[in-house]
């Protein structure tokens, strides 16, 4: 998801000539461009009256009889509220922003056809079931009435680059969901930072900034019991499919500089562990922060079912949420499902590339993006080995690692959502049904996308369950170093079996936790990935859940909302030795800071932005004078790293600045990089750093990334800044990404929670960020952000008496006739 924001930049400078109109006309059109919630009756394929309420904050409450009819109601107030979104997704995984916005975005439909997200969406959808082919149908039907009604087109970018919104189709829902699935490895693209840093520092500086896991670091399945069971049940299962074994033989690998502060969060508690008597299920996705999120809060009210949460735009899929028997949610977990995989081109036919028996022809595939006022399209060629498509082909600095290799090598990305198909909307469909641990299990059988997924039941059971294609592969082969294609390496036995994917129900600790933790051990007879997030938030909801016999509701939303970092003393531990002699008085004034403070990123404080800035110098220093990747070189440092570093014997290789013909030690680089953090601060925030607070520098701003950001004036309109108390390690997530000293915007954080309690479903808590609605005009786009700032829940059980006596506005949604 950071990727599609990146992306997204890529043509935001162009916008300006798109436009074409003045910052003024463009407001006035968007106060103008808003959507009407009191509409009625409105006709659609609904087989009995269907009633829409908007609450307080806008959140739709959908009363319907049936399953279907819901899913309409669904995609049409998700047309209502999200319409330019939507339209934005759905082009962009078929390449098709250029139709809309002209050929300055060629490279960017370039960069979305290459992702694969089209083709993951042609394969998936191909093979739905039929349940969730009805649910598609019914929400795509809803969305085509909002677009008839005009109700879709409530936004003032419609009107901007003149788009006339073509009916949607059952393939094009869940575009958000083909978007993720095609870009979620993480692992592919650590294996090419860790051949860059080879190429810099050599093979054994490279392998200290690659960090082991240590055996004391939480792992899901071994701390929550039972792990014998889980594994011996995974080696019948791959028995069973014919499948080898493939425990982790290889380093593992913690920490990835580009993702710190995204991830999750969930708190499953069992009866045991509550003051209520049944479970608890709290989660936390932390995601980019932009306005309008990727998730739609909504209730749903059937005769024999409700349906709370938050739903992924573009499609009738929830993840985290609840119905009337279980609550769900997820965290993401670094399944290393995917790689590049070196190719050779065959010396004697250019169109084909070589293995080991032999060798094969290309696939070739041509696409054709369209250009808004032009008649000619531009035509993309791509082309595909056994293994995945070529992006060699389509990135410069791929190429130039591939003819590292000599001449006539390519880069293939292979994948195993984009080779098996991805499922993760189809997963969120047919869990609204699921009544108990089997059904809920059955619901997941197929999700491609890797993720461990929480599960909760009114009866008291709890349970676990890891998902996503997991390919069955020699790991020294394909992890850390790049595998050669002709040589047979980077092959595939192919993908494991849901039967052999680590689940656990009724755990016997009778409480789970997750943050994106290693999952199983190194000798796990199934290989899941060599790769975690680093220990500190997980750290931090052990010590609190460990300390806590029974944890309320009103404690779990506590721990969601917790600002303590375990992050810093990491690195103040290991630097404190080399600062003892810092004799600078504004300099000592910051140390004595530090020295009394206990981790808390408290926004109002000096500490958190005083360490914050020494962390990054101390990474700039140490590390990034000795790389070549500048984005990791100058952003920001993993304090496992660093404090190794200056534990290592060879630190002094570390400490010493190429830049320099002098030889320096560890304690002039540490108090160069302590002094470097305070000038800059000096510089920015005044002499005293008693007043300095780290909300001046880390404000969350939630901008409309979908072009309104990237237009002057109308960019500022748009967006919405806050002040959270949060860092990248504190479980109230707020990650940061800039690379200047002193200046710390947060990014990501978590712009939806819920508390579910499962001994009274209408007690359950959520909150999202910033609002339900994508026009900035709108009350509607920013009405929960006030609450989300001050850790405030919404409830989303309200009845239709509830409703009525509020004077909700009301849409009523009637059977089409003939």
């Amino acid at each position: 998801m950071a990727g599609l924001v990146k992306k997204v930049a890529i043509g935001g400078a162009a916008l300006l000539a798109i436009a074409g109109l003045a910052a003024a006309s463009f407001v006035a059109w968007a106060i103008a461009a808003r959507p009407d919630y009191g509409r009625g009756p409105v006709s659609g394929a609904v087989s009995h009256e269907v009633k829409i309420y908007r609450d307080a904050l806008g959140i739709p409450h959908i009363f319907a009889d049936t399953h279907g009819d819901a899913m309409f109601a669904l995609g049409y107030v998700q047309g209502q509220d999200r319409g330019w979104q939507m339209e934005f997704l759905r082009r962009a995984v078929d390449g098709r922003m250029s139709e809309i916005a002209g050929g300055s975005l060629v490279d960017l439909d370039r960069d979305f056809l290459v992702s694969g997200a089209s083709r993951l969406a042609d394969l998936s959808y191909a093979s739905y079931s039929e349940q969730t082919h009805q649910a598609i149908d019914a929400f795509a039907a809803g969305i085509n009435v909002a677009i008839r009604e005009g109700q879709y087109t409530a936004s003032p970018e419609f009107r901007i680059f003149g788009v006339v919104p073509e009916p949607w189709t059952g393939r094009q829902v869940g575009a958000l969901t083909y978007l993720i699935g095609s870009t979620f490895d993480t692992s592919s693209r650590r294996v090419l930072w860790s051949e860059g840093l080879r190429r810099d520092i050599g093979d054994a500086q490279a392998r200290q900034l690659i960090q082991d896991f240590e055996e004391n670091w939480p792992t899901l399945y071994r701390d929550i019991g039972g792990l014998q069971e889980t594994a011996d049940r995974t080696r019948r299962a791959l028995a069973d499919a014919g499948l080898p074994e493939t425990p982790q033989i290889v380093p593992g690998d913690v920490g990835d500089f580009e993702d710190i502060g995204r991830g999750t969060n969930f708190f499953l508690l069992g009866p045991e562990k509550t003051t209520t008597g049944a479970p608890i299920l709290a989660v936390d996705p932390h995601v980019d922060i932009d306005a309008p999120s990727f998730y739609y809060p909504a209730a749903i009210t059937l005769p024999d079912q409700v349906l709370r949460g938050a739903f992924w735009v573009t499609s009738p899929a929830i993840h985290f949420g609840h119905n009337r028997d279980i609550a769900w949610g997820m965290t993401g977990a670094a399944v290393d499902n995917a790689h590049y995989v070196l190719e050779k081109i065959d010396p004697s036919d250019p169109d084909a590339y070589l293995r080991p028996n032999g060798s094969r022809p290309f696939t070739f595939e041509q696409r054709d993006i369209g250009i808004k006022n032009k008649s000619q399209s531009v035509r993309l060629g791509l082309r595909y080995t056994d293994n995945g498509l070529v992006v060699s082909d389509f990135d410069e600095d791929l190429q130039a690692l591939a003819d590292t290799h000599g001449p006539g090598h390519v880069l293939v990305r292979k994948s195993a959502p984009l080779l098996a198909g991805q499922f993760y909307m189809e997963s969120g469909v047919l869990v609204h049904q699921a009544n108990d641990w089997a059904s809920f299990r059955a619901a997941f059988a197929r999700h491609g996308s890797p993720n461990t997924v929480a599960y909760a039941d009114t009866l008291g059971g709890i349970g676990v369950q890891s998902v996503g294609h997991v390919p069955i592969r020699n790991a020294p082969e394909t992890w850390g170093r790049i595998p050669r294609g002709w040589l047979g390496e980077g092959a595939w036995h192919g993908i494991a079996p849901y039967s052999a994917m680590p689940f656990a129900q009724n755990p016997l600790r009778g409480w789970a936790n997750d943050s994106n933790s290693r999952v199983v051990p190194s000798d796990y007879p199934l290989f899941l990935t060599a790769r975690a997030s680093a220990p500190y938030r997980a750290a931090r909801s052990e010590a609190v859940l460990h300390a806590t016999e029974k944890m309320s509701m009103d404690d779990v939303a506590q721990l969601q909302l917790d600002t303590v970092s375990t992050r810093p003393g990491v690195v103040l531990t290991a630097a404190a030795p080399y600062l003892e002699s810092i004799n600078d008085p504004i300099e000592r004034v910051a140390l004595d800071l530090l020295s009394a403070w206990e981790g808390t990123m408290d926004h109002t404080r000096p500490e958190p932005l005083i360490y914050t800035s020494f962390e990054h110098a101390l990474h700039r220093r140490l590390i990034g004078e000795k790389v070549s990747d500048t984005a990791y070189g100058s952003r920001r440092g993993d304090p496992i790293t660093l404090a190794r570093i200056l534990n290592a014997p060879g630190a002094d290789n570390w400490c010493d600045s190429p830049s320099t013909s002098d030889i320096e030690t560890c304690e002039m680089a540490v108090q160069d990089a302590f002094g470097g953090a305070i000038a800059s601060l000096k510089s920015l925030y005044g002499p005293n750093p008693a007043d300095w607070q780290w909300g001046e520098a880390h404000k969350a701003r939630f901008a409309n990334r979908y072009f309104l950001d990237f237009i002057p004036v109308v960019s500022d309109w748009a967006a919405r800044t806050v002040t959270v108390s949060s860092g990248p390690g504190t479980l109230n997530v707020g990650g940061w990404s800039s690379s200047e000293i002193g200046k710390y915007p947060q990014t990501s954080g978590a712009v939806w929670r819920q508390i579910i309690d499962l001994s009274n479903l209408d007690e359950s808590r959520f909150q999202i960020a910033p609002g339900v609605s994508g026009n900035p005009s709108s009350p509607y786009y920013d009405s929960t952000l006030e609450d989300w700032q001050a850790g405030a829940y919404f409830s989303l059980s309200a009845t239709e008496p509830d409703l009525q006596a509020s004077d909700a506005a009301l849409t009523l949604i009637e059977p089409a006739t003939e």
